[in-house]
């Protein structure tokens, strides 16, 4: 029940942080493409890959590590790199521009997957 409630927490600080984070980032990078929400996503994929990573996802990581990872994976993470921002970014896009659109979503994608991948041979070169 713990766990619960500490995921449900941390979902409201990611949440709050993507806000923030996103103004930010978007406030002094006006354009065509949306580096808020990019930066944002790929960020949180490779922490989420290096937790991972760190959780160990194999035998023998430990419950400890795994409530940590969830509360900061799921909670945490889950809130603050989210498919519905970048979902809805991309619409915007594919407004001026149906090109532009495939050119953001196609990148977050690589990039994100790239990141999630560092960050997981990260973690387990730590463990």
């Amino acid at each position: 029940m713990m766990t619960f409630i500490a995921v449900c927490a941390a979902g409201g600080l990611g949440a709050l942080a993507r806000s923030a984070a996103g103004t930010a980032i978007d406030s002094r990078t006006m354009g065509k493409f949306h580096y808020g929400i990019f930066v944002i996503n790929v960020s949180g994929a490779l922490v989420l890959g290096y937790i991972t990573g760190l959780a160990g996802m194999r035998v023998g990581g430990g419950t400890e590590r795994f409530d940590v990872a969830t509360i900061v994976g799921t909670g945490f993470l889950g809130a603050f790199t989210t498919f519905s921002s970048e979902e809805w970014q991309t619409l915007a896009t594919y407004k001026s521009g149906r090109w532009l659109a495939v050119r953001d979503v196609g990148m977050t994608l690589v990039v994100s997957m790239a990141a999630a991948g560092f960050g997981l041979w990260l973690g387990t070169q730590l463990t």
